[in-house]
């Protein structure tokens, strides 16, 4: 069958995108798109309006109650070929999909009946049902994004926050999902400066500065403090880099004394009731980023910390086995794993020097990690193999990032009032709910 392909973009005429819409590319196919989607704008569009406008049709009763093979998925195959000629276009580009696919919705609306008397007589087209694909491309990232920033603006209570329980998530680590959600909105914010996303992030900013603890702290005091401190420093940093003003300075530099006074004499960070003072890399790592984001920002007196903080992760390798949870001298069996080996990586990997000598062995170790954890969802553990992967730069890295962002995204929920968020249904989801599926798979497209 013949469909539309996008005449605009040399390198997409390759691309069937209402068959890409309709799902029946195949596997091959489907997964080649997905990576010419990371770089193409025009295609991105191009399927976005398809997608658009099928579930626009889809959503309309007057023209679905009495089709139950899609009446919208049959129009669509039948009209492949007639957009397939259309002609080129003399106005900018950014205006050309958005009133083309709302002047075909309407006409579609307004022709309902005719339509709908063409094709049931029709007896050549058929509609089969395929089974699923593996690699049926997806929305865009920054689609993703921004619908997820739409829910996320939805659900922020009046005084700025986002209620842990209401979102099934434990109470005691609400700071952290606030942390989580503000970073959500600042990605948005960088793809779309909207007035109402801008204004969200600033309230979101307000409300956690006003829960900043005498002592520098943000959350309940109790042994896992730092998960709750660490992300909520780096929401009120990105701010601040984003608004400048929004977030005194004097709030952040308090809050990095903090990290600083409670870091362990090994250099890393673990539970603040723990009389060994053991550090956890998954403690750890977080603060780092705290770090590397405060030096980033000319915040000099960090730097000896920070150098600490790494050479503990250093130390922490397990032998040709990759990041162990934490140092365990007696133990020839430390606990690793894909999510600990791309933290370690990302602790180690100084983006402004480039990839370490000592660092390429774990290269490997963390493609190996992607492709064998590739069917179980697990938003925190996606999240760090996509960074990871990306800081990499090679053509093997990227291409299994854009397969772990195109997986998690087919996860996000498209229709009803929670669209653009994600369920709460990986391994972290009894602590952290919706609100943390939604903000670790919103930082996992982050390019």
């Amino acid at each position: 069958m013949k469909t539309e392909k996008n005449s605009h973009c040399p390198a997409c005429r390759q691309f069937e995108l209402t068959d890409a819409a309709l799902s029946n590319l195949s596997a091959a196919q489907t997964k080649k798109l997905a990576h010419h989607l990371e770089k193409c704008d025009a295609c991105r569009t191009e399927l976005a309006g398809i997608r658009k406008l099928i579930l626009r049709l889809e959503r309309e009763p007057r023209l679905t109650a009495r089709d139950p093979d899609m009446l919208s998925r049959r129009i669509m195959t039948r009209a492949g070929p007639l957009l397939e000629n259309r002609p080129k276009r003399f106005w900018p580009s950014w205006i050309y999909p958005a009133w083309r696919w709302a002047a075909l919705v309407l006409m579609v609306a307004a022709a309902a009946p005719w339509i709908w008397r063409t094709i049931s007589r029709s007896d050549t087209v058929t509609v089969t049902s395929l089974p699923a694909q593996p690699w049926v491309p997806s929305r865009s990232a920054s689609e993703s994004v921004l619908l997820a920033a739409n829910w996320l603006v939805t659900a922020q209570e009046p005084d700025g926050r986002w209620a842990s329980r209401r979102w099934q998530a434990h109470p005691s680590f609400e700071t952290a999902l606030n942390g989580l959600a503000t970073l959500s909105l600042i990605e948005a914010h960088r793809l779309d400066p909207d007035p109402e996303l801008a204004g969200a992030i600033r309230h979101a900013l307000d409300h956690l500065s006003a829960h900043k603890h005498a002592e520098g702290r943000f959350g309940p005091d109790f042994a896992a403090a730092h998960y709750n401190h660490a992300p909520a420093t780096l929401a009120l940093m990105h701010g601040h880099g984003l608004m400048p003003g929004t977030v005194p300075d004097m709030i952040i530099d308090e809050a990095l004394a903090w990290i600083m006074k409670t870091q362990n004499r090994d250099g890393g960070w673990g539970y603040l009731d723990d009389p060994d003072k053991l550090s956890k890399l998954s403690i750890t790592y977080w603060n780092i980023q705290v770090l590397r984001t405060a030096h980033a920002q000319d915040r000099a007196h960090v730097t000896d910390s920070l150098q600490q903080a790494i050479e503990w992760v250093h130390a922490n390798r397990a032998e040709n086995r990759g990041f162990a949870y934490q140092r365990q001298p007696q133990s020839p069996t430390a606990t690793v794993s894909a999510t600990l080996n791309a933290m370690g990586f990302l602790c180690l990997n100084d983006p402004s020097t480039g990839i370490a000598t000592r660092l390429r062995p774990a290269i490997e170790s963390l493609m190996s990690d992607a492709q064998a954890t590739a069917s179980d969802p697990d938003y925190y553990r996606d999240y760090m193999l996509a960074t990871a992967l990306q800081s990499i730069h090679t053509d093997d890295a990227a291409s299994t990032v854009t397969e772990i962002r195109e997986r998690v995204r087919q996860r996000q929920i498209d229709q009803g009032p929670l669209a653009g968020s994600w369920s709460p249904d990986d391994p972290w989801s009894g602590t952290g709910g919706r609100l943390y599926t939604t903000a670790m798979a919103v930082l996992s497209q982050k390019p």
